[in-house]
């Protein structure tokens, strides 16, 4: 059923939602002030510029994906022109709440007037699917993992029972299971519903986790964000790295001012509710190429990658693969005329480097290697080119300007790190590598069958960008397509084009520790798998119809079951479901390797990650209490609490103090962990070794202890 709207309904509709929330604010009215706040800036704003671009029949999943790129776009950028004017003008609190619902209900109000204003255009179109049976019984199982995760995630924290938990990621593999056998009667409307009610049941886990934190360079992330907060204004700490991330600092400053949410519980969802819609962006961006099944398992593929899971730790980065995400769809989108792609890309790229800048160092190298090739295969073949100098030129320009004139510190330490990524005589192999080539395996058996799927599915990646470029030759000479190649949509070739380089950036991440550690393989799987992931289905797919054609050789009766149970559908679902839990630590779970911090409260990963209650209080005793003229000695994690609880930037960390060195006068702050198992975490390096770890009682031996809650203490040096 398909619901439009004319301008006249357009128009009152948008400006009866800014009433709602201007009011809600205003009035701090329990729930419509969350709700509403965030539908004002996440997807208002973007609704209305696509309607100012005329884009009102890109369908309704499109619509919403790209309302909410804009829409963020929006925010940081409109905030930080208020956060640079208004202080001029002798208004020193430009992120307030009153000058916030002000100054962005205006310029909405603006833009919806003028847009309304244009020459009468198509009314705005929804298209509210009509779902039959078999779609519905798929809805009640999928409306049932919401449910299953937050429960779980209750029984885990309160009870430590992971039950529950571990069973929502059966019950998907059962969802995922059941559409396999019934994909033929499900509807293409039904499938991004279906990705947005799992990515928001998976991505909250982490979050929910815990009532604090959680990560490791979240915490300082968090003190830019209080910083940026506190002052009510956006402005520049040290010139360094994460003074270039809005995305961390300035968007969720202006989601707290109008949300009025706790800003710790803010900071914790704000961006995992922003990348929920990441994976409705891979499969839209897999259709165009293959059967909308296949680029729903896609979205599943993508949705497994570690990095998707835990998008708290890592806001930056994934605020900006949204962008990423955004762009290559708007490249690839035929329903999008030369003109609003140009706009949409330019927008996106923005956005990308007002959010992360490894991230848009990386993508920038890829768009301009990309765009060399086509331009040098289309002085050979006839080439359709979506992307173009121009826009290789602006988005080196604008990273220039951000990065260097206007922040400084990022792009000459940009500069650094491609100089170390080309000098190969320096360090070892990365331990990605040793990881993959089968050494150091924690439980020999289930290790051993995760490290083939990881194998499987990299060879289905690269087959799949060398069959992606194989098409493309035969599609431009006109050359027949066989049986097998036939389903498959035409390809572009800069889309293959960038499956191959992110598959060359994949092996040099193995390969080379220097882009390990400044780019770890998590964050850069997850980026360059917004590409791979259709890659991974293209290859698997051709790969098993052609074994299917030489089992054909050897088995007479066409519709043998060993074919049904071999055919590409049933053989890419169970490898992904396969993919999925052992991705997820299912498995490793079974057999009693407590790694996950998903399902145990005891491990490595937990200890460094987790923040209990008593480690906050001790962090509030010192923020409130201490000597402000004395310096305070932590572990490394101990430094990290400090950053996120008590607005401390920096400690001296014991590691770093030789056995035969004196403290200076100052506190000596402890958390849970160095208390209850009597050591200090010696590194930052996963996993922890406790031969090198200074010894907690040798440290606190001469000491004075003036707090402790029997978690966290505070000593007197």
């Amino acid at each position: 059923m398909i619901v439009k709207f004319q301008n006249r309904e357009f128009f009152l509709g948008i400006l009866i939602i800014i009433l709602i929330t201007d009011i809600s604010v205003l009035l701090d009215v329990p729930l419509f002030r969350q709700i509403f706040g965030f539908l004002f800036l996440s997807l208002i704003p973007g609704i209305i510029i696509l309607r100012g671009l005329k884009l009102n029949s890109i369908g309704t999943a499109n619509t919403f994906v790209f309302g909410v790129g804009l829409s963020v776009l929006f925010t940081m950028g409109f905030g930080l022109l208020l956060t640079t004017i208004l202080p001029f003008l002798g208004y020193e609190s430009p992120l307030s709440t009153i000058s916030l619902i002000i100054f962005f209900s205006i310029l909405e109000i603006i833009l919806l007037v003028i847009v309304n204003r244009q020459e009468p255009q198509e009314g705005f179109t929804i298209k509210i699917p009509i779902f039959n049976k078999i779609d519905k019984i798929c809805l009640i199982i999928a409306f049932s993992v919401p449910i299953f995760s937050m429960i779980g995630i209750y029984f885990m924290n309160q009870f430590d029972e992971n039950l529950l938990l571990l069973s929502l990621f059966f019950l998907i593999a059962f969802l995922i299971g059941f559409m396999a056998l019934k994909n033929n009667a499900l509807s293409s409307n039904l499938y991004p519903l279906l990705i947005f009610i799992i990515s928001i049941s998976l991505i909250f886990i982490f979050p929910l986790r815990s009532s604090h934190i959680l990560g490791v360079d979240t915490h300082v992330e968090y003190y830019y964000f209080q910083y940026t907060f506190n002052h009510l204004r956006w402005t520049i700490l040290e010139h360094g790295l994460l003074d270039a991330c809005l995305s961390i600092s300035l968007l969720p400053s202006v989601y707290t001012s109008l949300s009025g949410l706790n800003p710790e519980f803010l900071f914790r969802i704000y961006s995992p509710l922003l990348f929920s819609i990441s994976p409705i962006i891979v499969y839209l961006i897999a259709k165009k190429y293959i059967d909308p099944y296949y680029a729903f398992l896609a979205a599943i593929f993508f949705m497994s990658q570690s990095g998707f899971m835990v998008t708290e730790s890592l806001a930056r980065t994934n605020i900006a693969i949204i962008f990423i995400s955004l762009i290559i769809l708007s490249l690839f989108s035929d329903n999008i005329d030369r003109f609003n792609k140009g706009f949409l890309i330019i927008s996106f790229l923005l956005g990308c480097i007002f959010s992360h800048y490894s991230s848009s160092y990386i993508f920038f190298l890829m768009l301009f290697i990309t765009c060399i090739i086509t331009y040098l295969l289309s002085m050979k073949y006839r080439v359709i080119r979506n992307l173009n100098f121009f826009t290789i030129v602006i988005f080196f320009c604008a990273l220039f300007f951000w990065f260097s004139i206007v922040i400084e510190g990022p792009f000459t330490i940009g500069v650094q790190f491609i100089e170390q990524i080309f000098d190969f005589g320096k360090g070892v192999w990365s331990p990605e590598l040793a990881q993959l080539s089968g050494q150091n395996l924690s439980v020999p058996f289930v290790s051993a069958i995760n490290l083939f799927i990881k194998w499987l599915t990299f060879c289905f990646i690269g087959y799949g960008v060398l069959v992606g470029a194989i098409f493309w030759v035969k599609q431009t000479q006109k050359i027949p397509m066989n049986q097998i190649e036939s389903p498959l949509g035409m390809l572009d070739i800069e889309f293959i084009i960038l499956g191959f380089i992110s598959g060359i950036i994949l092996c040099l991440t193995v390969f080379l520790p220097v882009i390990s550690v400044g780019y770890d393989i998590q964050r850069i799987f997850l980026l360059i798998s917004v590409v791979l992931s259709s890659f991974f289905m293209i290859g698997g797919i051709i790969i098993i119809k052609q074994l299917n054609l030489i089992f054909k050789k050897f088995i007479k009766k066409e519709k043998s079951m060993i074919l049904k149970v071999l055919s590409p559908t049933c053989v890419m679902t169970c490898l992904v479901i396969l993919n999925f839990l052992f991705s997820m630590g299912i498995p490793h779970q079974f057999v009693g390797e407590n790694l996950s911090i998903f399902f145990n409260s005891e491990g490595d990963l937990y200890n460094r990650m987790y923040i209990h209650d008593q480690d906050s209080s001790g962090a509030t005793w010192i923020k409130e209490l201490r000597d402000k003229n004395l310096d305070i000695y932590s572990d490394v994690y101990g430094e990290k609490v400090l950053q996120s609880q008590s607005e401390i930037l920096y400690t001296s960390r014991i590691p770093e103090i030789s056995s035969g060195s004196v403290f200076e006068k100052g506190y000596l702050f402890t958390i849970y962990y160095n208390n209850i198992n009597k050591k200090f975490f010696n590194t930052m390096n996963y996993p922890l070794d406790d031969n090198l770890a200074p010894k907690h009682d040798e440290i606190v031996k001469d000491l004075n202890k003036v707090y402790t809650n029997k978690g966290s203490e505070i000593w007197t040096i």
